[in-house]
């Protein structure tokens, strides 16, 4: 995170590409996506106190976006 600021950072460097600039954010993305996972855990029982649906989603659609998230 701190290497954003940096005067000769991602987004401020000069001679850098586009692909470069955005290789900067992959560590960022790799901490916010913690969430996700620990979300889906506690789907069921959401669920199961308030019967509010977590997923607004059919089976596949669930599986194409929640194996790729958990590396299956």
């Amino acid at each position: 995170m701190q290497c954003i600021y940096l005067p000769k950072g991602p987004f401020r460097g000069r001679g850098l590409k586009l692909i470069d600039r955005l290789f900067y954010l992959d560590p960022v993305i790799f901490y916010l996506s913690f969430l996700f996972p620990f979300l889906m855990l506690y789907a069921p029982a959401v669920y199961w106190w308030t019967g509010l649906a977590p997923f607004n989603a059919t089976g596949g659609h669930l599986l194409t976006d929640a194996c790729p998230a958990y590396g299956l």
